[in-house]
């Protein structure tokens, strides 16, 4: 299973350098299209804010696999061990009943989409596509929020002190 996860995680990440890349280039192109053709691309635009809405949810789940998202630490790394495991859980509940509510408000989205057929006015893309990052990114988020739960109650905590993920971040 672990090397499944594993697995996962890079594929992940090689999807998000993919779409980032793209994003990218297209904003080069982009560019050079509008100030030295003088023809702007507004197809090219909006791809490029599909992909940013994709980077954003795929994102968020990539994150809460390295337990990155908003922690309020300082005070907890203070706390005794027992306390430190109830608040790790508590913020992991509000965290997934925040994504659980985002898997639903973007299934209600993607699906007034669908029904409408709704499409961007410069590329003719279906909003679908982006709008269905939102359920998909919290799905995976959710998951991975399971998980970490599970690791906190069976006592594998991140014990790394502020002085290493400053180190581990800067390193990278």
């Amino acid at each position: 299973m672990k090397k499944i996860y594993q697995i996962y995680n890079q594929i992940e990440r090689m999807i998000l350098g993919l779409i980032l890349i793209v994003l990218i280039v297209m904003g080069f192109v982009s560019v050079i299209c509008r100030f030295v053709l003088q023809v702007p691309l507004a197809w090219a635009e909006e791809f490029m804010l599909f992909c940013m809405v994709w980077i954003a949810y795929l994102g968020a789940s990539a994150a809460a696999n390295e337990r990155k998202h908003v922690r309020v630490g300082l005070f907890v790394g203070f706390m005794p061990k027992p306390v430190q495991k109830v608040i790790s859980l508590i913020a992991d509940i509000l965290w997934m009943i925040c994504a659980l509510f985002l898997i639903y408000l973007g299934y209600v989205v993607t699906s007034g989409y669908i029904a409408h057929k709704a499409v961007s006015l410069g590329g003719g893309y279906p909003y679908w596509i982006a709008s269905i990052s939102i359920p998909v990114g919290m799905i995976l988020m959710t998951i991975r929020i399971i998980l970490a739960m599970m690791d906190t109650l069976r006592g594998k905590n991140d014990e790394r002190s502020i002085e290493e993920i400053i180190k581990e971040e800067t390193n990278t």
